[in-house]
């Protein structure tokens, strides 16, 4: 939805009323009912507000699992990217390194090269 201000306004008038109206159904089916575990012989007497909460919060963790396994790629890719990063500025400064010692071993034979020129040559 962004930060838009008309994006909040959806927000607040689509969402909001929903959670008003999940809570109002919750607090009205408060009885009990009975859950019965079939192939265990187990049965459970709990509220259904109870059930509607936690198969709720299943489908949340189970969705937010199901989003992380969709990621893993994505976070593989990023740090194959950080790798490369730090491959090409390690190349980066050693080339750096390279450049400057190029340029030092040209001023020093420009200025030997000045010197010669400027020797004497013949009988003085």
């Amino acid at each position: 939805m962004g930060n838009s201000l008309i994006g909040k306004f959806i927000f607040w008038l689509i969402f909001f009323p929903s959670g008003i109206a999940f809570v109002i159904f919750l607090v009205i089916n408060r009885h009990a009912v009975m859950v019965n575990f079939w192939p265990f012989g187990f049965a459970l007497e709990i509220g259904l507000y109870a059930i509607i909460l936690g198969v709720l919060v299943a489908g949340v963790l189970w969705g937010g699992f199901a989003v992380w396994l969709a990621g893993r790629s994505q976070r593989q890719k990023g740090r194959e990217a950080i790798r490369a990063g730090e491959r090409v500025t390690v190349e980066l400064h050693k080339a750096k390194r390279q450049i400057h010692k190029l340029e030092t071993e040209i001023r020093e034979t420009r200025s030997t090269t000045q010197r010669l020129s400027m020797a004497p040559t013949g009988p003085i």
